[in-house]
């Protein structure tokens, strides 16, 4: 989104807002995920005034690495490259970096798949997996050399993996975190094969109740 601002409206100042979510430990040093906002406030000559909020996530390493989340998104699609993704306007919420085995994914969960890619994939319904309308949560992992999250998974049945694990007694965030080991690739086929991803998706959560049964 791209704000135009005439001469008609004057700045009146900007305040920064900054928020550290969390720290983890990956690739062998220190990592930082953090939100930096800046609110600019403008009065206009019809003695209005608002403000313009802008957002950005991104993640520092202890090194001095830092790449800025909104910049960095690259999503499958059929024909096997990764399209870069650029989020609207405040698109940053429903992103969230988090820690896996010593290594940093990306995941996306709010934004329709058709807006990232034309690849398939669903949350509880595969009945629905044929639309890409659907909101899918949607992953992928740091490529330190390019400094870029390449996304290719999603997690089917989602709610049903993460319900079980807690369930079973697991804490709410380890539940939610182990569930990303239950991942799935986004059904990318040409034609589009149905079979594959639905037989892919029920041994996934065949394989999560066995080994929920033996927690």
């Amino acid at each position: 989104m791209v704000l135009s601002l005439s001469g008609c409206v004057t700045p009146t100042g900007e305040q920064n807002i900054s928020r550290e979510y969390k720290s983890f430990k990956a690739y062998g040093e220190l990592w930082t995920f953090s939100l930096n906002a800046v609110k600019r406030n403008y009065f206009t000559l019809d003695s209005d005034s608002f403000s313009y909020p802008v957002y950005e996530k991104f993640i520092k390493s202890e090194s001095g690495k830092k790449i800025n989340i909104a910049n960095s998104i690259f999503v499958i699609q059929k024909d096997g490259t990764f399209a870069k993704y650029s989020p609207e306007y405040n698109g940053v919420n429903g992103m969230n970096v988090w820690e896996l085995d010593g290594r940093i994914f990306l995941s996306i969960g709010r934004v329709p798949l058709i807006e990232m890619t034309d690849c398939y994939g669903f949350r509880e319904n595969n009945t629905g997996l044929r639309s890409s309308k659907s909101i899918v949560e949607v992953f992928g992992e740091l490529d330190l050399e390019t400094k870029s999250f390449y996304l290719s998974k999603f997690i089917p049945f989602s709610s049903s993996i993460y319900n079980k694990m807690r369930d079973a007694g697991l804490h709410p965030k380890v539940a939610r975190k182990k569930a990303y080991y239950y991942s799935a690739n986004l059904n990318c086929s040409e034609p589009f094969d149905l079979e594959i991803t639905q037989k892919e998706s029920e041994d996934i959560l065949v394989r999560v109740s066995e080994e929920v049964k033996n927690q």
